[in-house]
């Protein structure tokens, strides 16, 4: 499945993150954890926000993402349920 332009975006400002000691790893890893548009949205405007910024913050970042986006997820479904 290709990539959309958002995702492609992401993934080239992670692979310019300098102390990831394998990079491909880390881009999967962020990859599999922001699953949507919107999450890898998010991360890029994160990244344009802190050029200065190593592993651990993007990690956290992108869990928090999920974090958000899950909520929302339950959010809907018992408002579906109701």
């Amino acid at each position: 499945m290709p990539l959309s332009e958002k995702r492609k975006k992401m993934k080239l400002m992670l692979e310019a993150i300098e102390d990831v000691y394998d990079r491909y790893e880390f881009v999967l890893a962020v990859g599999s954890i922001l699953k949507t548009d919107e999450g890898a949205e998010e991360m890029i405007k994160f990244l344009e926000d802190h050029p200065v910024t190593d592993s651990d913050e993007v990690l956290l970042k992108a869990l928090d993402i999920d974090d958000k986006y899950k909520e929302k997820q339950r959010q809907f479904l018992k408002k579906a349920d109701a």
